[in-house]
């Protein structure tokens, strides 16, 4: 499915960011070399963008998507068309003390 592709892509870019954070809707991941992933709905489909630069379309005909960031753990739920739900969880595995 695309969805599990479009999961697996994410929580990879997640499982090995620095940190990640919400804001105005769009989730950025803050990378290794400090670039900023950014994850946002836009139209129909769910974009990524590094540094607001370029448009990859990681998932098309959605209608929302929503983000949210606690502590360590970053919460995705896709809305499809066809009033189907999906939701995972991801780790911030990257970040490091010290």
């Amino acid at each position: 499915k695309e969805v599990e592709l479009f999961f697996i892509q994410i929580g990879r870019e997640i499982h090995n960011a620095k940190s990640a954070y919400v804001s105005n809707g769009e989730l950025i991941v803050v990378l290794q070399n400090d670039d900023r992933a950014s994850y946002e709905h836009y139209q129909n489909l769910i974009r990524r963008r590094v540094n607001k630069q370029g448009h990859e379309v990681l998932l098309k005909n959605i209608q929302s998507v929503h983000f949210k960031v606690e502590d360590k753990l970053v919460t995705v739920r896709v809305n499809g068309n066809q009033q189907h739900a999906f939701e995972r969880k991801f780790a911030l595995l990257g970040e490091r003390d010290g």
